[in-house]
């Protein structure tokens, strides 16, 4: 809501105001009158006939003595806004009077026209004004710092303003004046103010850094463009993994809330190499496991030229995983099982991608895995997998352990596998709840800085029905699309998911913006935003989106644990920083590549001081996850964003693009 101040010298002027403001009613949601009596220079019965032919509501300031008060009062005034130390000046009998207007909301206010008073000083006097009974405490400081300014919205969660002991808590205005603070006074808004003060012209400007009213309604528009409902996608961390799964079960697994994108499909099209028989109706995947063995054809292999010069290659089959990082780790050790010789090849950036650790751990487990002389694919994998005891670091990833757990509980001899600094823990956790579901019991501990798992021996997967929740990795796209630039409501979602990226709701919560669950549905309402630290080694996937966010939050954020993402469809720490450096924006990675740092500024801030990246040509570098964090970025910035390439959404997210032009309105 916006209080629009009018302050011209006489009643004649200041109600031709009022019908100028008037004009502004369908540009706003809510607006209010403040009538500042006292500059223009209106008696109390011209107060009066201000007030009587206003239809907006009116505050009335700028009184100096009680007399005043009680006469705008009876004219019907809808908020009175009296200065503490005039309302400390009068007796109880007289406070009394006020406290009996039950229809006016009175607001206590204090002006520090020097710089504001130590931070503890300002709660000092915000506790006084709330101690009169106020309906709104309002605190205005000139700030000669942006710490001073920040210091004036810190108050909005200080736990100061907690209820009285009648269950009273006053709403709050505060705000920096100045020229480079006047984004607190939209700031203020965001972080629950009723309202902010505009003028109608400079000249109605009461105050230094106030906003004019059109300024305001062009930042509101900005500020709100994106708007809209999005459903995500299945989970293909879910899904990959249950899909292959049932390949090692005898009988039907039926998969319901089944989707398509590039890296389920590629999933799919293994189980049909492997299983006794898929089919796909409507949303509902259905696949007859072969427990671990087949007599299919092998498939056509794009890349036969390159095994056929490389003899100690030659699978007898050959398992095509598409550009699948997870995938391909996941057939590692499963193939090894199957008691056949495999070869495992992919596409795109997969064939650049290190497979790290894979050779050494399953050839100390017995079976033989072939890699180039760079450790990428294709591979040839033969076993079985004896099982026994092993140790190894899980610090470059998550994805061959979810294949030996996937794999070992059908080896012959039980396994203790023990993997020292383990990264991306959650999606570990979800590989041991997907076996839960085919019957596969795996136990595990903690110990210091690593996990150890025990897996029973030669134990039999059965097929499991299963309704896959919506995917998370898809969704905090969409999540932080909502928290800079409006509202966006999520359907598809589990709350109690314990996929990894549901952590992006905590880090807008923290960073200022609103996230709820409502009738299985997420809703994300903007705040204005500030900037955070976060560990993206449990969750890698968040850190484009998360990169925009930081963007657009004030302050410095760090972004630690980032190195491992090198070895993804891109080097996405380092994609990412090019990206916002290109746009004018500062963003650094550290000597060992291990934090990203980003110096963020909040959009109420970019766009009042004309802030906003800028636009241009860019590349996704073919990976999806990039690719979607651009089209985030494209609506804060200054200009068009034109993408090289979005095909590669379709990785994980086919409908991202359609659903996100549905949701964002003009800027």
């Amino acid at each position: 809501m916006v209080a629009v101040t009018i302050s011209d010298s006489g009643l004649k002027a200041s109600l031709a105001s009022l019908e100028a403001a008037g004009t502004f009613v369908n540009s706003v949601d809510k607006m209010v009158i403040e009538l500042r009596a006292d500059l223009a220079g209106l008696g109390p019965e011209e107060i009066a006939s201000f007030i009587s032919r206003s239809h907006l509501p009116v505050i009335v300031s700028g009184l100096n003595d009680y007399d005043s008060i009680v006469n705008a009062l009876g004219a019907g005034a809808a908020y009175i806004d009296i200065d503490l130390a005039l309302f400390e000046s009068f007796d109880e009998s007289y406070r009394n009077i006020l406290a009996g207007y039950h229809d006016v909301n009175l607001i206590v206010s204090v002006h520090f026209n020097v710089c504001a008073p130590s931070y503890s000083e300002l709660k000092s006097v915000y506790q006084r004004c709330a101690s009169t009974g106020a309906s709104i405490v309002k605190l205005v400081s000139v700030a000669d710092s942006a710490q001073q300014a920040e210091m004036m919205l810190n108050l909005y969660s200080d736990p100061c303003r907690k209820e009285d002991l009648s269950g009273n808590r006053p709403s709050l205005i505060s705000f920096a004046m100045g020229e480079e603070s006047r984004y607190t006074r939209a700031a203020s808004l965001s972080l629950g103010a009723p309202f902010t003060y505009c003028a109608l012209s400079p000249e109605g400007k009461v105050a230094p850094g106030m906003l004019l009213l059109d300024e305001y309604v062009a930042l509101i528009s900005r500020l709100s463009c994106v708007k809209g409902e999005v459903a995500v996608p299945p989970s293909k961390s879910i899904a990959q993994r249950a899909i292959i799964a049932a390949v090692m079960a005898k009988g039907e697994s039926i998969f319901n809330n089944f989707g398509h994108c590039d890296d389920i499909d590629m999933a799919v099209a293994v189980a049909r190499e492997l299983a006794q028989n898929v089919s796909v109706e409507g949303d509902t995947l259905r696949i007859t496991g072969s427990a671990g063995g087949s007599s299919k054809q092998p498939q056509t292999n794009p890349f036969a030229d390159l095994i056929n010069i490389m003899p100690m290659m030659g699978g007898e089959k050959t398992i095509f995983v598409g550009e699948s990082g997870l995938l391909s780790r996941l057939c590692l050790p499963v193939l090894a099982q199957f008691g056949e010789a495999f070869t495992v090849t992919g596409d795109g950036s997969l064939m650049d991608r290190r497979m790290y650790g894979c050779k050494e751990v399953m050839e100390q487990l017995g079976a033989t895995c072939v890699l180039t002389d760079k450790e990428t694919l294709p591979a040839a994998v033969s076993g079985p997998l004896k099982g026994g005891n092993i140790t190894f670091s899980g610090a470059k990833g998550s994805q061959l352990i979810s294949g030996l757990l996937m794999a070992l509980p059908a080896s012959r001899k039980p396994s203790v596998m023990r993997v020292e600094n383990p990264s991306s823990v959650p999606y570990i956790l979800l590989t041991i709840e997907v076996l839960k579901e085919f019957g596969i019991v795996i136990d595990y501990v903690r110990e210091k800085d690593a996990m150890v798992f025990k897996i029973p021996a030669k134990q039999k997967y059965r097929p499991a029905n299963i309704t896959f929740e919506g995917d998370w990795s898809s969704a905090a796209n969409f999540v932080v699309l909502g928290a800079i630039f409006g509202e966006t409501v999520i359907k598809g979602l589990s709350g109690s998911s314990i996929q990894a990226d549901r952590m992006v709701v905590d880090v807008i919560r923290r960073c200022g913006a609103s996230a709820e669950y409502l009738k299985g549905k997420l809703r994300v309402r903007r705040g204005y935003l500030r900037s955070f630290d976060f560990d993206v080694t449990n969750c890698p996937d968040l850190l484009p989106p998360l990169s925009v966010l930081a963007l657009f939050s004030e302050g410095k954020t760090t972004i630690k644990g980032v190195a491992r993402l090198n070895n993804k469809e891109s080097n996405r720490p380092l994609v990412m920083t090019k990206i916002m450096k290109d746009m004018g924006e500062k963003a650094y990675l550290s000597e060992d590549g291990e934090i990203l740092t980003i110096e963020g500024v909040s959009l109420e801030r970019r766009v009042l001081e004309n802030r906003l990246p800028k636009g241009g040509n860019f590349s996704s570098s073919g990976d999806h996850r990039v690719a979607m964090a651009l089209k985030i970025l494209s609506v804060g910035c200054l200009s068009e964003v034109v993408v090289d390439t979005v095909d590669c959404i379709n990785k994980s997210f086919p409908a991202f693009l359609s659903q996100f032009s549905n949701i964002c309105l003009s800027k």
